[in-house]
């Protein structure tokens, strides 16, 4: 968006990879609300609220046209739920999967805050949900992708649970970004509580990791 002509604020723990036309804030979360309080943004994107109160707060502190926060497809999933924009029930967070405690966190944290974003849509603010799936691309901190291309480099092959054909849903953060732009500049966004960004396109796992591997000629058999 700041390559657009748009004034961009980017407000965030880490410092960012990037020549982009845009002023850089660092800080923690609640250095960061006092450092933007009182100022006005037309949108908001919040990548960083992990519960109702930080979305709150940030409602509280900043004057907001738009607010869009960004949450997970991974949260219906989780909770039992088979369709991406499904709305987490305030009672219902029961995980239908045993999950670690920092996944089990992150998971309750972010329904939390997608229940504050609809308390303050009833009273008249603009706010909604956009889910977004898992994503890799420059900067992407889980290094994911690392992760496979390692585990085929190192020569003791990719353990697939159940099924080689799972289908796999990916997509690369600068895509997303793109979409977004669109989304925000040519549609009603608060229209809907909640937004899937969930690409339509799936691949199976097993064809996802061939693409992976190619570049590494690693043959098929390499897979068990």
């Amino acid at each position: 968006m700041a390559y657009s002509g748009h004034d961009v604020v980017v407000a965030s723990r880490r410092v960012l990879d990037s020549d982009a036309p845009m002023t850089s804030i660092l800080g923690e979360r609640s250095k960061l609300l006092e450092k933007l309080h009182g100022k006005n943004f037309d949108v908001v994107f919040d990548f960083i609220a992990y519960n109702g109160a930080d979305v709150l707060a940030a409602n509280e502190c900043i004057n907001i046209r738009k607010y869009i926060l960004i949450s997970t497809t991974w949260l219906p999933r989780f909770f039992g739920f088979k369709h991406a924009a499904t709305e987490i029930p305030e009672n219902g967070s029961i995980f239908t999967e045993d999950l670690p405690k920092i996944t089990q966190k992150y998971l309750t944290g972010k329904a939390s805050a997608e229940s504050a974003v609809h308390k303050i849509r009833k009273f008249g603010r603009k706010a909604t949900i956009v889910r977004f799936p898992v994503m890799t691309g420059s900067g992407d901190h889980t290094k994911r992708l690392h992760f496979y291309r390692s585990r085929f480099l190192d020569g003791n092959g990719i353990i697939v649970v159940d099924d080689y054909n799972h289908d796999v849903q990916i997509a690369t953060n600068l895509d997303l970004a793109r979409a977004l732009q669109i989304w925000i500049e040519r549609h009603d966004v608060m229209k809907a509580p909640i937004w899937d960004a969930l690409p339509p396109e799936h691949i199976s796992w097993k064809k996802f990791l061939m693409l992976l591997a190619e570049p590494t000629n690693i043959a098929q058999s390499l897979f068990v």
